[in-house]
Protein backbone atom coordinates (compact mmCIF):
# COMPACT_ATOMS: atom_id res chain seq x y z
CA UNK A 1 0.00 0.00 0.00
CA UNK A 2 1.46 3.18 -0.89
CA UNK A 3 1.56 6.03 0.95
CA UNK A 4 1.38 9.89 0.12
CA UNK A 5 4.28 11.59 -0.94
CA UNK A 6 5.86 13.44 1.95
CA UNK A 7 5.51 17.02 0.04
CA UNK A 8 1.81 16.74 0.39
CA UNK A 9 1.86 16.07 3.98
CA UNK A 10 -1.26 18.39 4.32
CA UNK A 11 -3.51 16.66 1.55
CA UNK A 12 -4.49 14.05 3.42
CA UNK A 13 -6.15 16.59 6.11
CA UNK A 14 -8.26 18.77 3.40
CA UNK A 15 -9.97 15.08 2.03
CA UNK A 16 -13.44 14.67 3.13
CA UNK A 17 -13.06 10.85 3.49
CA UNK A 18 -11.06 8.66 5.68
CA UNK A 19 -7.75 7.26 5.00
CA UNK A 20 -7.98 3.79 2.87
CA UNK A 21 -8.25 0.95 5.22
CA UNK A 22 -10.61 3.21 7.61
CA UNK A 23 -13.57 3.63 5.29
CA UNK A 24 -16.48 2.14 6.20
CA UNK A 25 -17.48 -1.65 5.40
CA UNK A 26 -20.26 0.09 2.74
CA UNK A 27 -17.69 2.50 0.71
CA UNK A 28 -15.14 -0.45 0.74
CA UNK A 29 -17.79 -2.43 -0.84
CA UNK A 30 -19.18 0.14 -3.53
CA UNK A 31 -15.29 0.58 -3.96
CA UNK A 32 -15.08 -3.21 -4.82
CA UNK A 33 -17.99 -3.33 -6.83
CA UNK A 34 -17.13 -0.90 -9.12
CA UNK A 35 -13.09 -2.03 -9.50
CA UNK A 36 -15.17 -5.14 -10.63
CA UNK A 37 -17.06 -3.83 -13.20
CA UNK A 38 -14.25 -1.45 -14.45
CA UNK A 39 -12.17 -4.82 -14.82
CA UNK A 40 -13.98 -6.26 -17.47
CA UNK A 41 -13.02 -2.86 -19.27
CA UNK A 42 -9.69 -1.55 -20.12
CA UNK A 43 -10.08 1.09 -17.65
CA UNK A 44 -8.60 -1.26 -14.62
CA UNK A 45 -6.29 -4.44 -15.34
CA UNK A 46 -4.40 -6.73 -12.53
CA UNK A 47 -0.74 -6.61 -14.11
CA UNK A 48 1.79 -9.56 -13.32
CA UNK A 49 5.51 -8.79 -14.40
CA UNK A 50 8.48 -11.17 -14.85
CA UNK A 51 9.17 -11.39 -11.01
CA UNK A 52 5.83 -12.66 -10.14
CA UNK A 53 5.11 -9.11 -8.82
CA UNK A 54 1.37 -8.15 -8.83
CA UNK A 55 -0.58 -4.59 -9.31
CA UNK A 56 -3.53 -3.23 -9.63
CA UNK A 57 -3.49 -0.33 -12.36
CA UNK A 58 -6.22 2.12 -13.25
CA UNK A 59 -6.47 4.46 -16.36
CA UNK A 60 -6.99 7.77 -14.51
CA UNK A 61 -8.64 9.18 -17.94
CA UNK A 62 -10.79 6.37 -18.31
CA UNK A 63 -11.36 6.89 -14.88
CA UNK A 64 -12.63 10.57 -15.20
CA UNK A 65 -15.08 9.44 -17.85
CA UNK A 66 -17.10 7.54 -15.59
CA UNK A 67 -20.42 9.68 -15.12
CA UNK A 68 -20.34 10.36 -10.77
CA UNK A 69 -24.00 8.89 -10.54
CA UNK A 70 -21.90 5.69 -10.88
CA UNK A 71 -20.19 5.64 -7.86
CA UNK A 72 -22.53 4.63 -4.72
CA UNK A 73 -22.91 4.84 -0.99
CA UNK A 74 -20.88 8.15 -1.10
CA UNK A 75 -18.30 7.40 -3.05
CA UNK A 76 -16.02 10.04 -5.16
CA UNK A 77 -13.72 9.34 -7.97
CA UNK A 78 -11.19 10.39 -5.93
CA UNK A 79 -11.60 8.49 -3.21
CA UNK A 80 -12.58 5.54 -5.51
CA UNK A 81 -8.99 5.95 -7.06
CA UNK A 82 -6.86 6.49 -4.08
CA UNK A 83 -8.68 3.34 -2.64
CA UNK A 84 -7.87 0.92 -5.82
CA UNK A 85 -4.00 2.68 -5.86
CA UNK A 86 -3.44 1.70 -2.12
CA UNK A 87 -6.00 -0.66 -0.10
CA UNK A 88 -6.74 -2.79 -3.22
CA UNK A 89 -3.49 -3.18 -4.92
CA UNK A 90 -2.05 -4.20 -1.58
CA UNK A 91 -4.93 -6.88 -0.96
CA UNK A 92 -4.81 -8.06 -4.51
CA UNK A 93 -1.01 -8.25 -3.74
CA UNK A 94 -1.99 -10.02 -0.42
CA UNK A 95 -3.92 -12.50 -2.21
CA UNK A 96 -1.47 -14.10 -4.20
CA UNK A 97 0.08 -15.33 -0.54
CA UNK A 98 0.01 -18.98 0.59
CA UNK A 99 -0.49 -17.69 4.10
CA UNK A 100 -2.66 -14.55 4.34
CA UNK A 101 -2.76 -13.45 7.55
CA UNK A 102 1.31 -13.27 6.04
CA UNK A 103 0.40 -11.77 2.74
CA UNK A 104 -1.57 -8.52 4.76
CA UNK A 105 1.47 -8.07 6.82
CA UNK A 106 3.99 -7.67 4.05
CA UNK A 107 1.54 -5.78 1.99
CA UNK A 108 -0.19 -3.52 3.89
CA UNK A 109 1.92 -0.62 6.35
CA UNK A 110 1.95 -1.32 10.20
CA UNK A 111 1.04 1.42 11.05
CA UNK A 112 -2.37 1.25 9.10
CA UNK A 113 -2.85 -2.70 10.22
CA UNK A 114 -2.46 -1.38 13.82
CA UNK A 115 -5.09 0.95 13.61
CA UNK A 116 -7.67 -0.98 11.61
CA UNK A 117 -6.84 -4.25 12.64
CA UNK A 118 -5.65 -8.11 11.05
CA UNK A 119 -9.36 -9.33 11.42
CA UNK A 120 -10.93 -6.45 9.42
CA UNK A 121 -8.16 -6.52 6.96
CA UNK A 122 -8.79 -10.59 6.62
CA UNK A 123 -12.60 -9.91 5.86
CA UNK A 124 -11.90 -7.23 2.67
CA UNK A 125 -9.44 -9.44 1.86
CA UNK A 126 -11.76 -12.47 1.69
CA UNK A 127 -14.23 -10.06 -0.35
CA UNK A 128 -11.22 -9.09 -2.80
CA UNK A 129 -10.45 -12.73 -3.42
CA UNK A 130 -14.30 -13.35 -4.05
CA UNK A 131 -15.12 -10.53 -6.50
CA UNK A 132 -11.51 -9.34 -7.47
CA UNK A 133 -8.82 -11.71 -7.83
CA UNK A 134 -9.16 -14.64 -10.78
CA UNK A 135 -8.81 -17.86 -9.33
CA UNK A 136 -5.63 -18.62 -10.50
CA UNK A 137 -3.76 -15.57 -10.08
CA UNK A 138 -1.65 -16.74 -6.71
CA UNK A 139 -0.50 -20.08 -9.01
CA UNK A 140 0.62 -17.61 -11.61
CA UNK A 141 2.41 -15.23 -9.33
CA UNK A 142 4.20 -18.45 -7.58
CA UNK A 143 4.86 -20.07 -11.02
CA UNK A 144 6.85 -16.14 -11.90
CA UNK A 145 8.85 -15.99 -8.15
CA UNK A 146 9.76 -19.48 -8.40
CA UNK A 147 10.45 -20.55 -12.54
CA UNK A 148 14.07 -20.55 -13.91
CA UNK A 149 12.72 -20.01 -17.34
CA UNK A 150 12.25 -17.68 -19.67
CA UNK A 151 8.81 -16.08 -19.23
CA UNK A 152 6.74 -14.17 -21.54
CA UNK A 153 5.61 -10.47 -21.15
CA UNK A 154 4.01 -9.71 -24.52
CA UNK A 155 3.01 -10.05 -28.05
CA UNK A 156 1.89 -8.21 -30.66
CA UNK A 157 1.41 -8.69 -34.18
CA UNK A 158 1.17 -6.77 -37.78
CA UNK A 159 0.16 -7.86 -41.07
CA UNK A 160 2.15 -7.39 -44.42
CA UNK A 161 2.52 -7.72 -47.59
CA UNK A 162 5.24 -9.15 -49.15
CA UNK A 163 6.27 -8.26 -53.09
CA UNK A 164 9.73 -8.36 -53.62
CA UNK A 165 13.01 -10.22 -52.43
CA UNK A 166 16.85 -8.69 -52.57
CA UNK A 167 17.88 -12.09 -54.40
CA UNK A 168 14.47 -13.28 -55.71
CA UNK A 169 13.51 -10.34 -57.40
CA UNK A 170 9.50 -9.30 -57.92
CA UNK A 171 7.27 -12.11 -56.21
CA UNK A 172 3.61 -13.10 -56.17
CA UNK A 173 1.66 -10.65 -53.25
CA UNK A 174 2.21 -12.97 -50.49
CA UNK A 175 0.57 -11.98 -47.04
CA UNK A 176 2.13 -12.55 -44.27
CA UNK A 177 1.94 -11.48 -40.64
CA UNK A 178 4.57 -10.70 -38.34
CA UNK A 179 4.47 -11.41 -34.35
CA UNK A 180 6.66 -9.90 -32.16
CA UNK A 181 7.01 -12.35 -28.61
CA UNK A 182 8.44 -10.18 -25.91
CA UNK A 183 10.05 -11.94 -23.46
CA UNK A 184 12.87 -11.56 -20.10
CA UNK A 185 14.02 -13.52 -17.70
CA UNK A 186 13.26 -13.44 -14.00
CA UNK A 187 15.41 -12.25 -11.33
CA UNK A 188 15.49 -15.79 -9.47
CA UNK A 189 17.70 -16.97 -12.97
CA UNK A 190 19.84 -13.58 -12.91
CA UNK A 191 23.58 -13.69 -11.93
CA UNK A 192 24.58 -11.52 -9.35
CA UNK A 193 27.43 -8.88 -9.90
CA UNK A 194 29.81 -9.12 -7.21
CA UNK A 195 31.60 -6.40 -5.84
CA UNK A 196 34.25 -6.75 -3.39
CA UNK A 197 37.83 -5.16 -1.85
CA UNK A 198 39.70 -6.90 0.64
CA UNK A 199 37.67 -8.81 3.11
CA UNK A 200 34.60 -7.56 2.04
CA UNK A 201 32.32 -8.94 -1.12
CA UNK A 202 29.14 -7.24 -1.58
CA UNK A 203 26.51 -9.24 -3.93
CA UNK A 204 23.87 -6.81 -6.52
CA UNK A 205 21.06 -8.22 -8.83
CA UNK A 206 22.06 -7.25 -12.49
CA UNK A 207 18.53 -6.68 -13.92
CA UNK A 208 18.09 -8.11 -18.09
CA UNK A 209 16.08 -6.20 -20.27
CA UNK A 210 13.23 -7.71 -21.97
CA UNK A 211 14.24 -9.71 -25.18
CA UNK A 212 11.93 -9.72 -28.41
CA UNK A 213 11.75 -12.65 -31.19
CA UNK A 214 10.14 -11.22 -34.33
CA UNK A 215 8.60 -14.46 -36.47
CA UNK A 216 7.35 -14.11 -39.94
CA UNK A 217 4.32 -16.28 -40.53
CA UNK A 218 2.14 -17.50 -43.15
CA UNK A 219 -1.37 -18.35 -42.57
CA UNK A 220 -0.79 -22.02 -41.95
CA UNK A 221 2.35 -21.31 -39.98
CA UNK A 222 -0.47 -19.12 -37.46
CA UNK A 223 -2.98 -22.27 -38.03
CA UNK A 224 0.00 -24.91 -36.85
CA UNK A 225 0.57 -22.77 -33.83
CA UNK A 226 -3.56 -22.34 -32.86
CA UNK A 227 -3.53 -26.21 -33.15
CA UNK A 228 -0.30 -26.94 -31.19
CA UNK A 229 -1.35 -24.29 -28.73
CA UNK A 230 -4.80 -25.60 -28.11
CA UNK A 231 -3.12 -29.08 -27.35
CA UNK A 232 -1.05 -27.85 -24.81
CA UNK A 233 -4.08 -25.77 -22.71
CA UNK A 234 -6.28 -28.80 -23.20
CA UNK A 235 -3.60 -30.95 -21.85
CA UNK A 236 -2.49 -28.71 -19.30
CA UNK A 237 -6.33 -28.16 -18.34
CA UNK A 238 -6.49 -32.45 -17.69
CA UNK A 239 -3.35 -32.00 -15.47
CA UNK A 240 -5.11 -29.33 -13.26
CA UNK A 241 -8.12 -30.91 -12.97
CA UNK A 242 -5.75 -34.28 -12.38
CA UNK A 243 -3.46 -32.96 -9.38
Amino acid sequence: MTSAKRGKKTGAKKHKFPLPGKESRAVFSAALSMAKELLKSDCLSIDLDSNGRVDLVIDIQKLESIPKDKFKQGLTPEQFSNIVRTELDSLVRSATYSDTTTGIQTTVPSKILEEVGIDEFLWRLGEVKKELVPTDLRDRAILRRTTQGLVLQNMTWQLAIKKHDQVRGELRNIPYASLSIVYASPQTNIAQLRLGTEGTTIELPTLREPKQLILELHKADVDQMIETLTDLRDNLEKLKKGK
